[in-house]
């Protein structure tokens, strides 16, 4: 909802070409911290919390968490465009494909 409140602030209508431009490089403050949607391709730096999940108590917990930034494992504007048929190299130095197995 703040990304979308932030492009329509941006752009000043609900026109979906303008509003898809808006995002262009829109940064927007949230809750883990400011993302940006990247201009090349519009992908939000947005991270996630990575971890270990098991079961406690009948529930479903995650241990030995950390939150990993999105800017940090998204792939270069240059790697974007060097997809092999592996997968993308990623910034990190490890190359993943569409089945989740490394390279």
């Amino acid at each position: 909802m703040m990304s979308l409140a932030n492009g329509l602030k941006k752009v000043g209508t609900t026109d979906p070409d303008k509003l898809a431009a808006a995002f262009k490089g829109l940064k927007v403050d949230t809750p883990f911290g400011p993302i940006v949607y990247r201009s090349q391709d519009n992908q939000s730096t947005m991270g996630a919390y990575v971890g270990v999940t098991g079961l406690k108590d009948g529930k479903g917990v995650m241990s030995s968490f950390h939150y990993v930034d999105g800017a940090s494992v998204q792939p270069t504007h240059d790697g974007s465009k060097k997809a092999s048929s592996c997968g993308l190299t990623l910034r990190t130095k490890v190359s993943i494909n569409p089945w989740g197995r490394a390279c």
